[in-house]
């Protein structure tokens, strides 16, 4: 599942046409991250997702965005702006 470069993972949680979702999308696009998979989800369907998801018991954050790398993921954010700051720390 991880990338050999130790690929990092992307979850956004919501609606597909949400515009908070849309922006983080947008940050996402920007930018080398040849090693990010980004994983797009209706939280309904979370039972369903790969198990790094499942572990995820809490969407309470609708639309949100976590950060996953190693098998761990961030707390969810919940705008753009936040999603790039998470980006920016990530080495």
């Amino acid at each position: 599942m991880y990338g050999r470069n130790g690929g990092a993972e992307v979850l956004l949680v919501g609606e597909p046409d949400d515009p908070v979702l849309l922006e983080m999308l947008t940050i996402l696009r920007t930018g080398y991250r040849p090693w990010t998979t980004v994983v797009l989800m209706d939280p309904a369907d979370a039972s369903e997702g790969p198990f790094w998801i499942r572990d995820i018991s809490d969407f309470s954050v609708i639309p949100a965005a976590y950060f996953c790398r190693g098998g761990a993921c961030s707390l969810p954010v919940g705008t753009a702006r936040e999603l790039e700051e998470l980006l920016a720390q990530d080495p």
